[in-house]
C-alpha cells in the first residue's frame, strides 16, 4: 500500500479527533450528518454524542444521510451507535477485524466487505489501532448506475479487490480532474470483481444446506442428476470456486454462527461434519485466518 493512502488515513484521524473533541465541529458535523441533527444537538451535547467510551446514546435511531459520494476510514474517535442511513454503505476490511450488531455482520476479518442497505440498522463497534476498516457512502442514484444487481439489507462479499479499493479511497480524498468519473468507474470494477466472486449456484445451495454434514461431489452429483466430472465442471464454472472449497466455506460458516451462539468448538466442529477436532482447527484456520478458540473470543468482546 502505498504512502499517500496511508498520508490520508492519518488525516482522517486527525481530523475526527478534532472534531469530537470541540462542541462546535461536534455540532456542525451532527447536523450535517443527520437527518434529525437539529433535534439531536438540542436534545444532547454532540462532544458527549461522539467522543464517549462506551455505546453513544440517542432517544431514537438516527438517520445518517448523504447525496454524494465519499470514502471515510472508521477511526479511533468513532464510537459504537445504532444507525440507518438513507445511502448504501459498503464496509471493506482492509487490516484486522470489523464487528457490528449481530442484525448486521457480525465480525468482518481481512480481505472480506459486506454492503448495507438503506434503512438497514447497525452499528460498528470502536476499532483497534491495529484495523484499517474502509467505509463508502453510495447515494442510491449512484448504487443503481455501478452495481449490476439489487441489494436489500445487507450482503457479505468473502473478498474484494485490495487495489482498486485503495485507490478509490485516495481517489476520494483527493481533489483530481476526473475525479467523479473515476470513482464511479473503480466502483463499478469493484461490484462486478465482488460478485463474479460471490456468484450463487442455487442447486448446490439447496444440496449443502441439507446435507452439510455429510456432503460430498458424488452424492451432489447423484442429487443433481450428472455425472460426477460434469458436476465438478459445473460448480467451477457457476461458482469460481471446487466443490471442496465451497463444503469447506459452508461448514466453516456454520460453526461460525455456533460459536457465536455459545457452542463449543468440538461441538461446532461436529455438528459442520468434521471427523476430527484437528481436521476441524486445520479448515477453519485456512478459511478465516483465526483459530476456532479465537474466533469464539472475539465475538465475546
Amino acid at each position: 500500500m502505498n504512502a499517500t493512502f496511508y498520508d490520508f488515513l492519518e488525516k482522517q484521524e486527525r481530523e475526527d479527533a478534532l472534531a469530537a473533541a470541540s462542541e462546535t465541529l461536534a455540532s456542525k458535523n451532527m447536523e450535517a450528518e443527520f437527518k434529525e441533527g437539529a433535534e439531536l444537538v438540542d436534545m444532547i451535547r454532540a462532544t458527549a454524542f461522539f467522543a464517549s467510551e462506551g455505546d453513544l446514546s440517542a432517544p431514537f435511531i438516527p438517520t445518517r444521510r448523504s447525496d454524494k459520494f465519499y470514502m471515510k476510514k472508521h477511526t479511533l474517535s468513532q464510537r459504537p451507535y445504532l444507525h440507518t442511513h438513507d445511502f448504501y454503505e459498503l464496509i471493506f476490511v482492509i487490516e484486522g477485524v470489523c464487528r457490528q450488531n449481530r442484525e448486521a455482520a457480525l465480525l468482518l476479518h481481512k480481505g472480506e466487505a459486506c454492503l448495507i442497505a438503506p434503512g438497514t440498522p447497525h452499528k460498528i463497534e470502536k476499532c483497534s489501532a491495529s484495523d484499517i476498516i474502509l467505509k463508502a457512502v453510495i447515494p442510491s442514484a449512484l448504487f443503481s448506475r455501478v452495481c449490476p444487481q439489487p441489494v436489500e439489507n445487507v450482503k457479505i462479499f468473502p473478498r474484494f479487490p485490495a487495489p482498486p479499493v485503495i485507490r478509490l479511497f485516495c481517489e476520494s480524498c483527493s481533489d483530481n480532474f476526473y475525479k467523479t468519473q473515476a470513482e464511479e468507474a473503480l466502483l463499478k470494477l469493484i461490484f462486478i470483481d465482488m460478485l463474479r466472486a460471490n456468484l450463487s449456484f442455487p442447486l448446490l445451495d439447496e444440496y449443502l444446506n441439507a446435507n452439510l454434514k455429510t456432503a460430498s461431489l458424488e452424492d451432489f452429483a447423484r442429487y443433481s442428476g450428472y455425472s460426477v466430472s460434469h458436476a465438478s465442471r459445473l460448480v467451477k464454472k457457476r461458482t469460481g470456486k471446487s466443490f471442496s472449497q465451497l463444503l469447506d466455506e459452508a461448514r466453516i460458516d456454520r460453526a461460525c454462527a455456533l460459536l457465536s451462539d455459545g457452542h463449543t468448538a468440538l461441538y461446532a466442529g461436529a455438528e459442520t461434519g468434521f471427523t476430527t477436532p484437528a481436521g476441524f482447527h486445520r479448515c477453519f484456520l485456512r478459511v478465516k485466518g483465526i483459530t476456532p478458540a479465537g474466533y469464539a473470543r472475539s465475538v465475546k468482546r
